[in-house]
């Protein structure tokens, strides 16, 4: 395998990592702000907070909001995702991934 690739492979799996730290970060702070208690903990909760929004936004069963993919659910989502802003303080925790993502952008 060339370097060029294995860069490539890289940039590729941390891009799929910044997104889908994204919409975890995205999802519990909807929980958060619609005060929705779960019951799990952690990453499922956050799903669980997507998919009662969506539910109620587009009427869509609790099965098949259960269904949707990363980026189905980004592209459920985009008008959402489009308007918020990560938090501050959370920003610095991606810092070293986003400077090399930045000097090393995807092709």
């Amino acid at each position: 395998m060339e370097k060029r690739t294995a860069e490539h492979l890289l940039r590729c799996r941390l891009y799929e990592a910044v997104f889908a730290w994204d919409l975890d970060m995205f999802a519990e702070l909807l929980k958060e702000e619609k005060g929705w208690k779960a019951e799990e903990s952690g990453r499922k909760a956050g799903r669980e907070a997507l998919v009662i929004y969506l539910v109620q936004k587009y009427g869509w069963t609790i099965e098949y909001c259960r269904s949707l993919s990363d980026p189905d659910l980004r592209l459920a989502l985009v008008d959402e995702l489009k308007a918020w802003k990560m938090p501050e303080e959370f920003l610095e925790l991606d810092a070293p991934i986003s400077a090399f993502l930045k000097q090393n952008p995807a092709p």
